[in-house]
């Protein structure tokens, strides 16, 4: 082959390979990328930046705001999320089953318009930061659940799944977000209510919980008002009714409103009921207005967003939980403290008073009538009932000047304190200093005096710090009652304590016998009476056990008028303890007669205060700790 040759071999290989680049050029783009991926719709759909539909009569658009989507035409609102999220998959989904170019179509003898994408009825825009593609949705294919498609200004037409025409919306209604509001009801911090005829209600949130500020300054119902809130975020639009105008032009054009507020009975002065709301970091917040009923027979009511505008109808049952009475919204807990920070409890009926204050370990010691350790499980389980009572009724609905309860008609007063009163204090035990309380009472103190009422059941109630008057059951205050009828029910029954390390010396006396056992300081006990007695090691210690902390049934009277009664004048029956160290040198303790059908009256000597033993205390202590030896 010379150069003659190779040289014209070489012109024909570029000419045809110029034509082939021709050819190629000249090709469908549309086939070209589904003869790559064969998805209809490449790059990734869920960062799409605006879609527009025209489905039918109707065209709409939608814009992506941060994470929101929005309708910005034919009218504006928060469009449905969700229904967004399956256009967008519908959309990616989209595989081509066939491809029929236009040599193909003109060799069929048919046009666009036998696929019913000449002029098309359907379509979808898709908006992303790289530009944008309006997808043309014609006919359905005859056979199978599939249609035709072609992207305007590609010829193009292809053959898909029917998926996303079932996913477009049938109308503008059906793109729209039904919900009420969004956020989060715990994000509310204030709440206002506003209703002809029922007064206005401000609620806050602070650290304590809610608190009503108008038309009183109490707690706040939280159970209640969080109820409130839940609704309102759970409700959902019923029908759209009217939109504002989505342009100045409109808005100028329109106003007033093609219908107005007046007849939807959502003018200030007719709206049965107003409702504002603020959540964290808002500063503005949102009001909602009701308006009349909508429909007779399902209830729905008319409302409206000032902000927004847009009239819907909503559940009528939304509106009537607003038109509850204000005192369903107050708190009905009698006491808002915790037990636990309480430092400080009077009760006093007539001219009896029972004082308590807390001590540094975390007990309770008697103040009044006399200074004595309390029973911390009893006047705990007191104040549990105490702080668990509710209120049944307010007798003076929302009154700032209640009548002063009726000093003859009087049954308790209770005081409260998260510290000791400076009346107090000079009596307080040590370590039973101030704390600060979580109640929402002044200074964390709380004062109730209580009264008969005309209901038997029931006690008239006022509380210092909150106004008005309200009755409680009877029953959620007898434990008070108790308090000062009854004050040695809340004596400690832990009558002695003794370490056992103390105890150097045991002494049993019943009538005429005498044992008595003696510890040496190496800690080796000896009988020392009888005579020959043997240290009987388990009954020693069983009483070491029982005096580490003894503890009564029952404490049966303080300051006695006589001792006879109870065989404690001249005990013939005791148990002596020596000790070492501190400041006492013995403790006795004197068993006298049989207490009822059991137990035994006892007292530990130089304590005017007459406890009950049970049986099986009282013999553990006095059955003997020396082993005499038997004559053989």
């Amino acid at each position: 082959m010379n150069y003659r040759t190779t040289l014209r071999l070489l012109i024909v290989v570029c000419i045809l390979g110029a034509g082939l680049w021709v050819m190629q050029r000249g090709a469908d783009p549309a086939a070209e990328r589904l003869a790559q991926s064969g998805r209809v719709l490449d790059g990734d759909l869920m960062n799409v930046e605006a879609l527009t539909m025209l489905n039918g009569t109707y065209e709409m658009e939608l814009v992506r705001r941060g994470d929101e989507w929005w309708m910005v035409h034919p009218v504006e609102g928060r469009a449905d999320e969700a229904r967004i999220g399956h256009i967008l998959a519908s959309s990616e989904a989209l595989i081509c089953h066939e491809t029929i170019t236009r040599e193909q179509r003109e060799h069929r003898g048919l046009s666009l318009g036998d696929y019913g994408l000449d002029v098309p009825h359907t379509a979808v825009r898709y908006r992303t930061p790289l530009g944008s593609r309006r997808l043309l949705i014609g006919n359905d294919a005859r056979l199978g659940k599939r249609m035709y498609v072609r992207f305007d200004g590609e010829s193009s037409v292809l053959l898909v799944d029917a998926s996303l025409r079932a996913a477009l919306p049938e109308s503008i209604e059906a793109m729209r977000d039904l919900s009420l509001l969004h956020g989060q009801a715990a994000r509310v911090t204030r709440l206002e209510i506003e209703r002809p005829g029922g007064g206005f209600v401000q609620l806050l949130r602070g650290g304590a919980g809610w608190v009503m500020q108008q038309p009183v300054r109490e707690p706040a119902a939280g159970g209640v008002i969080a109820s409130l809130l839940e609704s309102l975020y759970a409700a959902r639009i019923e029908r759209f009714i009217w939109d504002p105008p989505t342009t100045v032009q409109e808005r100028v054009a329109s106003v007033p409103p093609a219908v107005p507020v007046e007849s939807y009975g959502l003018a200030a002065d007719t709206a049965p009921a107003r409702v504002r709301l603020w959540e964290a970091g808002d500063d503005v917040g949102r009001e909602l207005v009701f308006g009349k009923v909508a429909d007779a027979e399902t209830g729905a009511v008319y409302a409206s967003f000032t902000d927004e505008g847009a009239i819907v109808t909503l559940d009528g049952a939304l509106l009537a939980q607003f038109e509850l009475p204000v005192d369903n919204l107050r708190s009905r807990a009698l006491v808002r403290m915790d037990p636990h920070d309480l430092r400080y409890v009077a009760v006093q009926h007539g001219d009896l008073k029972l004082a308590l204050g807390r001590t540094g370990r975390g007990g309770w010691s008697i103040l009044e009538p006399i200074q004595w350790p309390a029973d911390s499980q009893t006047v705990t389980a007191v104040l549990r009932r105490l702080t668990e009572a509710r209120i049944q009724s307010f007798v003076d609905a929302s009154a700032t000047n209640a009548t002063t309860v009726a000093d003859e008609r009087l049954v308790l007063r209770v005081t409260l304190d998260s510290s000791y009163p400076p009346a107090a204090a000079a009596t307080a035990p040590e370590g039973g200093g101030e704390i600060k309380s979580s109640g929402d009472t002044v200074a964390g103190r709380c004062e109730l005096v209580a009264a008969d009422s005309d209901d038997p059941d029931m006690l008239l109630v006022q509380c210092a710090q909150r106004p008005g008057r309200f009755l409680v059951r009877r029953e959620a205050l007898a434990a008070l009652s108790a308090m000062t009828a009854m004050p040695l029910s809340f004596f400690d029954r832990s009558v002695l304590a003794v370490p056992p390390e103390r105890v150097c010396r045991i002494r049993v006396q019943r009538g005429d016998v005498e044992q008595i056992l003696e510890c040496d300081a190496e800690g080796h006990w000896r009988a020392l009476q009888p005579e020959g007695g043997l240290v009987d090691a388990a009954a020693l210690s069983d009483v070491l056990f029982r005096v580490s902390n003894l503890r009564a049934e029952r404490v049966e009277a303080q300051h006695p008028p006589g001792l006879t009664p109870y065989g404690l004048d001249a005990p013939q029956t005791s148990l002596t303890l020596g000790l070492t160290g501190g400041e006492a040198i013995q403790k006795i303790i004197l068993v006298g007669a049989t207490a009822g059908t059991s137990g035994r009256f006892a007292m530990v000597q130089g304590q005017d205060v007459i406890f009950v033993l049970d049986p099986a205390t009282v013999e553990s202590l006095l059955r003997g700790v020396v082993l005499v030896a038997r004559n053989e």
